[in-house]
């Protein structure tokens, strides 16, 4: 018998995780502001904030890099909507990208001050 030693394949997978929940609390209308705040502070992260932006543009379809665009879109937009409560989210569900899901949802509840701006106008 000759001596063999086993061997042993270690095999890692990274993924970044779709259903994790990324903020504390998830957007219920009346915490825009701290919402976020936490979401891009996750995303940007994750080095995927190009998505939120839109500095980063979906690729035409035949592009080699089209493939991978649609992946993190979808994994970014996913992010978000499991962020929020499920009364808010289906108003943004069907918006194409996380672009327009970020821009809608600012659009939708920011009211022109965060705590930061009260702050220096009490100060």
């Amino acid at each position: 018998m000759g001596d063999a030693t086993p061997s042993i394949t270690t095999v890692t997978i990274q993924q970044d995780n779709m259903s994790l929940q990324i903020t504390p609390e998830k957007l219920n209308g009346s915490n825009y502001s701290t919402w976020s705040q936490s979401v891009e502070m996750y995303i940007t992260g994750r080095g995927k904030v190009h998505y939120l932006t839109g500095t980063k543009p979906k690729p035409v379809e035949t592009d080699a890099a089209y493939p991978k665009w649609v992946e993190e879109n979808a994994m970014v937009k996913s992010w978000l909507l499991n962020s929020m409560t499920s009364n808010v989210r289906t108003v943004f569900l069907r918006l194409p990208t996380a672009h327009d899901v970020w821009d809608a949802v600012s659009q939708t509840y920011f009211i022109g001050k965060d705590a930061s701006q009260m702050h220096e106008l009490w100060c």
